[in-house]
């Protein structure tokens, strides 16, 4: 082999070992699922509802959470009707554990919007009944607490006392806190929603399988 032959060769083998890692270090397999990370592009954000249990992230794969959420597929929710890895789907679970509050138990729906698999939208709504005490709202809020480390917060949970509202703008996502009191024949609801266009637009420009 010439001296040019053996340098060529080994520029060759440098360029597909290199391409080899850069593959290897940008995706990764989840349950048989390749996926593409965004973290070159935008910071995946952890949703505050049960954190450190489920650590679910938008911008994250949905199949990661899948060993302890199994999500199902919410047709009735979903614009195309039908799972679009290639497009947006949105995903339920109704498996949380019940909330008793009022001598009642309650149901947490949970939902994830996906965009090309990757988490983009998660929201936790519950409908209830509160009880009838000056501290009614205080006391649920203080229940939920355990899952959603924000109502914690004394400016969260006066806020939503006062006008049934709450809004965290940040530059990469939103979230957004709701309580509403019911009408005639109805629940009360309070729902808590984190959503990111960011990561929706930066989904949309990536090729994800």
């Amino acid at each position: 082999m010439t001296e040019f032959s053996l340098i060529w060769t080994t520029f060759i083998l440098t360029v597909l070992t290199s391409c080899g890692q850069t593959e290897e270090q940008t995706t990764n397999e989840t349950g048989g699922h390749k996926t593409v990370s965004l973290t070159s592009t935008i910071k995946p954000t952890l949703v505050d509802y049960k954190s450190d249990t489920y650590k679910i992230s938008l911008g994250q794969h949905y199949k990661i959470s899948d060993k302890i959420i199994d999500w199902r597929w919410a047709g009735m929710a979903d614009d195309d009707d039908k799972i679009d890895s290639t497009g947006k789907d949105v995903f339920q679970y109704l498996g949380e554990p019940f909330i008793n509050y009022n001598e009642e138990d309650w149901l947490s729906a949970l939902y994830i919007e996906t965009d090309k698999n990757l988490i983009i939208t998660f929201s936790c709504s519950v409908l209830f009944t509160l009880e009838d005490s000056a501290s009614a709202v205080d006391n649920f809020l203080r229940l939920l607490s355990k899952d959603i480390k924000q109502l914690k917060n004394d400016e969260v949970v006066k806020s939503l006392k006062t006008t049934g509202y709450y809004k965290i703008d940040k530059v990469d996502y939103v979230e957004v806190f709701e309580l509403t009191k019911a009408k005639e024949y109805e629940n009360d609801r309070f729902q808590y929603t984190i959503t990111s266009d960011k990561m929706r637009k930066t989904a949309a420009n990536i090729g994800l399988p």
